[in-house]
């Protein structure tokens, strides 16, 4: 018998994104040497997106995970851990940023990183967002993998 070459995880990728999550969303209009165009709202979207980006690009190449192919349909599980502000007594964080905006900017740092061909390829997605525990710092737990053909909620 020949020894499997095959990564373990070649269709599953486990990834954990160190760094405070930045939402994707608003877009503003900018104007200047008699142009209008549109820029993302938080000026820190572009630094995050980058690090996701280059984290994911580092694990996938540590872990050898291969790219999700042209046709694969994926189901993704997000959990985002955010920081807790210290006079902040609610368990949960009901308040921005929105949980759509955390998925975006995720998933087209995805998309540059060569995970996959493109986001429409996510079919199901479960994810989350709850604060840090006490000394821990924030960060993105994302898994990704092929999906079944039939999905029982789907199928209706």
């Amino acid at each position: 018998m020949q020894p499997n070459t095959t990564p373990l995880l070649s269709k599953v990728h486990l990834y954990t994104i160190d760094g405070e999550a930045i939402p994707q969303g608003s877009k503003t209009v900018a104007q200047g040497g008699g142009k209008v165009w549109l820029r993302d709202s938080n000026p820190k979207l572009k630094a995050w997106r980058e690090s996701v980006t280059d984290q994911v690009e580092h694990f996938m190449t540590a872990n050898q995970f291969e790219p999700f192919e042209k046709g694969d349909a994926i189901r993704a599980v997000i959990l985002f851990k955010l920081p807790k502000p210290k006079t902040v007594a609610r368990e949960l964080p009901t308040v921005k940023p929105d949980l759509d905006k955390l998925i975006r900017s995720i998933f087209d740092s995805l998309t540059a990183a060569g995970v996959w061909v493109d986001d429409s390829q996510v079919v199901q997605i479960q994810a989350g967002k709850i604060y840090c525990k006490e000394g821990d710092t924030p960060n993105v737990i994302i898994n990704l993998h092929k999906s079944p053909k039939s999905m029982p909620i789907l199928d209706r």
